[in-house]
């Protein structure tokens, strides 16, 4: 059975931050579904994006479009909201042409819902991929949009395992069908692609004195800056990585050491992988974090890259047993250097990631399964 997709995200479909939106929406549009993937990131970010457009990986069925609404809209936020359906309805008519398929309406936000509630015809899926009650920017009303969507989708997907326990608790026991779990998936092909004597590791880090412990994912709030000085000041030849966005409003003073190097494509990562020596995890004990199943755990190890993580829950009940997971800045450290100096061999990384990690094709074609019963029914 194949489906119509209109996937509200609040992330824009680029090639330098590639994450579980994007992943299980391009295998989706591979698996025959017709998919508009429509990243709803407000007036400033749409502006960036048109004036620098960017390449994407989309397959043929599927369509991007950048809006200027955004979840968190509350300036004329009715008016907006009606245009965004009608630019979206646009849209759709083309994509979607001739109508003959069943509709899904793919969240990714709880903000998104009215917006979904605007545009109807079409069953709800909501894929929980953040708490996004406690991100900082996040209005006061966002508890009561996360359970208002986990109740009224039709289908509720979950990011990880506490992210699982965080939906059932939001649906208050009393749904007909319970929250499906799937975890970070990985694209094993990509990141094994470290291992690989055709791939080089980019000069602005070959050049970096090792040995390299990296960060690849965003700057922002959950960034343990604490982990980083330690390690830093640890490993005074060393160097401390960072590459990813850096969507922090204000970054601390950090050692000269450490490296903040900005976003990089998508398909360039496993050569930065590379050229780590140790992989990093370094992300403060918050709520947020405490609900985050990181998508660079089985993409770190499926590079071959030894992992050192802070305590992450979810790291540690999936990964606990090869990634060292640490409970302070200077245990954070200490591991780091445990690891330079007892490599682990990474070919065996690599295989164990291989035959323990979904992949992102299995968890879009379990996805596809579930969706199917529901369209049946």
């Amino acid at each position: 059975m194949a489906f119509d997709i209109i996937c509200l995200s609040h992330l824009a479909f680029e090639v330098t931050l590639f994450q579980r939106p994007q992943h299980l929406m391009v295998r989706l549009a591979e698996r025959g579904h017709r998919v508009l993937y429509c990243g709803c990131v407000g007036t400033r970010r749409t502006k960036e994006i048109r004036r620098q457009p960017q390449g994407t990986v989309a397959p043929a069925r599927l369509a991007v479009t950048h809006l200027p609404y955004h979840p968190l809209t509350r300036h004329l936020e009715t008016p907006r909201r009606m245009l965004t359906a009608s630019s979206i309805r646009r849209s759709a008519t083309e994509l979607f042409a001739p109508e003959e398929n069943p509709r899904l309406l793919w969240l990714y936000h709880p903000g998104l819902l009215p917006l979904a509630q605007r545009l109807g015809g079409g069953r709800v899926v909501f894929d929980m991929m953040d708490r996004f009650r406690s991100f900082t920017s996040s209005p006061a009303d966002t508890h009561e949009q996360e359970r208002r969507v986990v109740r009224s989708a039709d289908q509720l997907f979950s990011g990880g395992r506490s992210l699982h326990r965080a939906c059932e608790k939001l649906l208050g026991g009393g749904a007909a069908r319970p929250p499906l779990c799937f975890p970070s998936g990985v694209d094993l092909l990509h990141f094994r692609s470290a291992l690989s004597d055709e791939t080089s590791v980019p000069p602005e880090l070959a050049r970096l004195p090792g040995p390299v412990f990296g960060y690849i994912g965003a700057v922002d709030e959950r960034i343990d800056w604490l982990a980083l000085r330690a390690l830093a000041t640890a490993q005074p030849n060393g160097s401390v990585v960072l590459i990813g966005p850096v969507l922090a409003p204000d970054l601390p003073a950090m050692p000269p050491n450490v490296h903040i190097l900005g976003a990089r494509p998508y398909s360039t990562l496993p050569g930065w992988l590379k050229g780590f020596d140790v992989a990093l995890i370094p992300f403060r004990i918050t709520e947020l974090v405490t609900h985050v199943s990181p998508t660079k755990t089985p993409e770190y190890l499926a590079a071959g890259c030894m992992v050192v993580s802070t305590a992450v829950p979810d790291v540690k009940a999936d990964w606990g047993d090869v990634v060292m997971v640490t409970q302070t800045p200077t245990q954070f450290a200490e591991a780091c250097a445990a690891a330079v100096a007892e490599p682990t061999q990474p070919e065996a990384l690599s295989n164990l990631t291989s035959q323990r990690a979904r992949t992102w094709e299995q968890i879009a074609a379990e996805m596809e399964q579930a969706l199917e019963e529901i369209v049946a029914r």
